[in-house]
């Protein structure tokens, strides 16, 4: 069996830099992009390019990324191997992701699936609706979004749980539920055609807490803005 891997992904048009991969630790990164593969490589990363529609809409983009982040390529057989590894880290490639991340997250990590707290706090599903309004790559589904938050609601689904950033994510792939977990948030995503997994992940992990460790965003300060040359 593998250790442990990084994964990390951009697909689109938009982004044509990356941070190094954290050292000591195998690292891949995913793409629709042929143009960025010299940058990813020389930046430490094994490449692999996924035959997706390269689109400059970001919604699109967007919500493309989401089968890396809720590991849905896992399922091709090219990808099968990565069920071999015991973590699977996922970040968003906005996040400088260093040695002493990797460390300090694969060190706490005691439950299936460990995850940051938002930076400010939100505590209730209608914060993060309401701050998801002001990108229109959201908005532009909101109506069909705020219909399925009240159709969760009206299920039992309760609107109070504290919101996470899903942009660093640790799984443990032998943990029970967790391919059941992601399927089902990657399911609700593409249902909607929404890339606001904050939303979808904040209710749909209600009913997966037993495997869920939450902590504070303070816990592991990271920078966290766009590669630049």
């Amino acid at each position: 069996m593998r250790r442990n891997c990084v994964i990390s992904c951009i697909f689109g048009r938009e982004y044509a830099y990356v941070y190094p991969a954290p050292k000591d630790i195998e690292s891949h990164f995913f793409t629709n992009s042929r143009s960025i593969k010299n940058e990813v490589v020389a930046k430490g990363w094994k490449y692999h390019f996924l035959n997706f529609p390269l689109s400059d809409d970001v919604a699109i983009s967007s919500l493309q990324s989401k089968y890396i982040k809720f590991l849905q390529f896992k399922k091709q057989i090219k990808f099968a191997y990565f069920e071999l590894y015991a973590n699977i880290i996922y970040v968003d490639h906005k996040f400088k992701l260093e040695k002493q991340h990797v460390a300090k997250l694969l060190g706490q990590i005691k439950r299936s699936v460990l995850i940051r707290k938002t930076p400010r706090l939100k505590d209730k599903i209608w914060d993060e609706v309401n701050d998801a309004m002001g990108q229109e790559r959201y908005r532009r589904f909101m109506p069909q979004t705020i219909e399925y938050v009240e159709e969760k609601l009206n299920n039992g689904y309760s609107e109070h749980v504290r919101i996470c950033n899903t942009g660093l994510i640790v799984y443990n792939i032998r943990g029970k539920l967790v391919n059941k977990l992601v399927d089902e948030v990657y399911s609700d995503l593409m249902m909607l055609g929404t890339s606001e997994c904050q939303i979808i992940w904040a209710l749909i992990t209600q009913k997966y807490a037993d495997i869920i460790q939450t902590i504070e965003w303070e816990e592991l300060p990271i920078i966290w803005e766009i590669p630049i040359k």
